[in-house]
């Protein structure tokens, strides 16, 4: 981002110094240095950049600039390491920024018009969790130190859905709802099908499944009746129960 590159140049060794004007209205005369620094007040002063230094040290805490793309604030720390930056842009909206002790980033929000984010971070930087909301809908993720993504969000204007993993980042489990109905999967941990649930317009369902994703038992339900269904591991041969719409049993086969 450009202020962020302009900002960063004035940290590290632009020397930064008063270019605007004291415009209209001075309450008192401008002072003048004699014997070290002096109060002044003014009614109204404009300038480019700023920067406020420690008394002390001379090290920067808090610097400003604008220009014709937008404007920045940035405090710092005692090492003048960023610990906090503020900016925005008249094209690419605005940013909020956090910083650990370290220099690494801890915190953000953002906003353009594309979409809008919050982050927070592990100590090391890491993302921790990730909101972002689009015109198309909106998501949260969830990851563990390691990087790996424990949980995932996420709505769209049809459709809902929520994935929760294994260590090794592997969906574990998948919830979805949409416009026909809602469905629950586990998973085993090479990622084939356990169990599914599912519910639709017309009824639902329950099937389990042997690890390598043959799918041994099945219940379902409709406006017609209903029937369990069982198999071996191989998916044969094929046995069951069922009931019609007029309320009689059969036995499959």
């Amino acid at each position: 981002m450009l202020f962020r590159q302009k900002l960063s140049f004035f940290v590290f060794g632009c020397v930064f110094v008063f270019v605007g004007q004291v415009v209209t209205g001075l309450v008192v005369p401008p002072a003048t240095a004699q014997g070290g620094l002096q109060d002044a007040e003014f009614n109204e002063l404009t300038v480019r950049k700023l920067r406020v230094v420690d008394e002390s040290t001379g090290t920067t805490v808090v610097g400003m600039f604008a220009d014709a793309e937008g404007g920045a604030v940035a405090l710092y720390q005692r090492d003048e390491e960023v610990g906090a930056f503020i900016g925005a842009s008249s094209d690419k909206g605005g940013i909020v920024e956090v910083y650990q002790p370290s220099g690494t980033l801890a915190a953000y929000m953002s906003a353009d018009p594309e979409d809008s984010a919050v982050g927070v971070n592990y100590p090391d930087g890491t993302p921790s969790t990730t909101m972002v909301a689009k015109p198309t809908g909106g998501g949260v993720v969830v990851t563990r130190p390691d990087g790996t993504q424990a949980a995932i969000m996420g709505a769209s204007p049809q459709d809902v859905a929520v994935v929760l993993t294994q260590p090794d980042g592997t969906p574990g489990i998948i919830m979805t709802t949409s416009p026909t109905g809602g469905g629950v999967q586990v998973l085993q941990p090479s990622g084939t099908t356990a169990v599914s649930i599912g519910a639709l317009e017309d009824g639902g369902g329950i099937g389990v499944f042997q690890l390598d994703g043959t799918e041994t038992v099945t219940m379902v339900a409709s406006p017609t009746g209903g029937a369990l269904r069982i198999t071996d591991r191989y998916g044969e041969p094929e046995v069951g129960l069922g009931v019609d719409e007029n309320g009689d049993g059969f036995i499959i086969p």
